[in-house]
């Protein structure tokens, strides 16, 4: 079983881009991410060997059509 949250991606990765010298508003953020988490620590999305249908969906023109 796997367990993801995909809702703390974004942000992680910003704040880590700043890890070497964080200036205050990152400490800001940090700290509002930190009481997201504390709110939110039951929610995640749970992968487990069960579910084996895997469904894709492509734009493979690149949102070229216009008429849609």
């Amino acid at each position: 079983m796997t367990t993801t949250r995909p809702d703390l991606a974004w942000v992680i990765g910003k704040l880590s881009q700043h890890l070497e010298r964080p200036g205050p508003a990152h400490i800001v953020a940090l700290k509002r991410l930190l009481r997201y988490l504390k709110g939110t620590k039951r929610l995640n999305m749970r992968f487990t060997p069960n579910q084996q249908e895997l469904v894709g969906y492509v734009d493979a023109n690149w949102g070229r059509e216009t008429s849609t």
